[in-house]
């Protein structure tokens, strides 16, 4: 009876592993994980994420997706569709798709559109979640008579890469590899700048010297009265006295002789 128990319980410890190991994404048909996808959760309803079947001209189709990583390091993350069925015309060319996540807008226009081109769903750190919204509508008039009767079918093909590298296993559903085409290049994550905060440091200024002003002292001026005075350059007039004198005594005594003849 113990070996019984213990088998049972061997065998209901391992199928809860089992479960736990099989990722959310699983239980729809239309979804396929590619790359590295261990700790990344998707969560898609119970059976596809978005039904186009029985779509009459008019009508709009919404599904929702939420995101999570709960991994340990970060994911980049990539989106494109495929047509399983690659019918012409293509239904698809006559949908109308709007993608957003985190109700930022990433596509609009048509499914054809859609399909092939690999759009990036940005970067998922740990812990971090988000929800990824599609939405397709089914125009009235633009819709012919060629397309009555079409039925449209798209897988959604995520490709994951963390910064682990080495290439995690793929996802289920079919198709598996993502149909052949490579995958993305892994970004490099640039840390961003810190602002500096706090009051800047100014730089002390450098005291400027003043030229240096040379004084010259001014001249006294001579005050009183000089004690000789300065030559002009004129000698003293006694000759010049003596002379006259003697030229004047002169001419007298000639005076005198003459008036005596």
């Amino acid at each position: 009876m113990r070996t019984r128990t213990k088998i049972t319980v061997t065998v209901a410890t391992a199928m809860m592993l089992l479960l736990m190991a099989v990722p959310a994404w699983a239980q729809s048909a239309d979804l396929e994980l590619v790359g590295e996808a261990a700790g990344l959760v998707l969560v898609p309803p119970d059976k596809k994420l978005l039904d186009l079947g029985n779509m009459n001209p008019g009508d709009t189709r919404q599904s929702t997706l939420k995101i999570r990583n709960d991994y340990s390091r970060w994911y980049d993350l990539w989106l494109r569709a495929e047509d399983p069925t690659a019918q012409k015309p293509s239904l698809l060319e006559q949908l109308e798709l709007t993608v957003t996540l985190r109700g930022e807008k990433l596509y609009q226009g048509p499914v054809a559109g859609f399909a092939g081109d690999t759009i990036s769903l940005g970067r998922f750190r740990p812990g971090e979640s988000g929800e990824l919204v599609a939405t397709v509508h089914l125009p009235g008039p633009e819709t012919g008579n060629e397309f009555q009767g079409k039925s449209a079918s798209v897988k959604w093909v995520f490709t994951a890469q963390t910064s682990g590298g080495g290439g995690g296993g793929g996802g289920g559903g079919e198709g598996g590899g993502g149909g052949g085409k490579p995958r993305p290049p892994e970004e490099i994550e640039v840390p961003p700048e810190v602002p500096p905060t706090g009051i800047p440091k100014i730089p002390p200024e450098v005291p400027v010297e003043p030229p240096l002003l040379l004084e010259v002292p001014p001249e006294p001026v001579p005050t009183g009265i000089p004690l000789t005075m300065p030559k002009t350059g004129e000698d003293l007039p006694y000759l010049y006295y003596l002379l006259g004198g003697l030229a004047l005594l002169a001419g007298s005594q000639l005076a005198c002789t003459r008036k005596r003849r």
